[in-house]
């Protein structure tokens, strides 16, 4: 994971790595940061784009660091290229936030999706945490905070590339899986597999060629 652009200055030696497993109906997703404020709270949002408007969103869960800035969490579901958000269409939702900014909706806007999610980003828990870190303290609707402290792709490669060459390394990670798995099943690949590959070695061919 790397430091966001709007925390590059006050959280310079921010950092994270992800690592995931799979547990066949499931994955494990394992998150480690470090150069943190210390005893600080941090929220786990999975997103569309690594960059705002950062698309849809669903609140995974929490990071708190402890007295070095450093936090480490486990979470469990689907971290794959199955991962994806769906709306078949409108329908009333619970209301049990009310508070402005970003009061709960009282039903989605409509259909949508399906829609892929392979990306991550942090957030301090609240205004008031960012501010004391030297961060900006703007509130925004994940869970009414601030902006993202760390922002990855799951990548290899910096998120720029990532948004253009349009590959994650969740996507690889489960290919390679199932190419092996077939391969060592005497099974053909299938295309999807195969093709993510292909779309995983044109990528690092790009990144070769810009590094010269």
């Amino acid at each position: 994971m790397v430091v966001s652009a709007g925390a590059k200055a006050c959280l310079p030696d921010a950092s994270g790595r992800v690592t995931i497993n799979s547990l066949n109906s499931i994955e494990s997703m394992h998150v480690e940061v470090s150069g943190l404020p210390a005893n600080a709270e941090f929220d786990v949002f999975v997103i569309q784009v690594p960059n705002a408007p950062f698309g849809l969103a669903w609140y995974q869960g929490d990071i708190d660091t402890d007295a070095h800035g450093n936090g480490v969490s486990d979470f469990a579901g689907r971290f794959s290229i199955e991962t994806f958000i769906v709306a078949p269409g409108s329908a009333p939702a619970p209301v049990v936030f009310t508070a402005p900014p970003f009061p709960d909706t009282s039903a989605n806007l409509g259909k949508e999706g399906p829609v892929q999610l392979y990306h991550l980003g942090i957030w301090f828990d609240s205004p008031a945490e960012a501010a004391k870190a030297g961060c900006a303290n703007t509130e925004t609707p994940f869970n009414g905070t601030t902006t993202p402290v760390s922002k990855c792709s799951i990548p290899a490669i910096s998120p720029t590339r990532m948004g253009r060459c349009g590959i994650s390394t969740l996507e690889v990670a489960v290919a390679l899986r199932r190419f092996c798995g077939a391969l060592s099943n005497e099974r053909t690949p299938g295309w999807a597999q195969i093709n993510i590959l292909y779309r995983l070695c044109s990528t690092i061919g790009q990144s070769m060629s810009a590094q010269g």
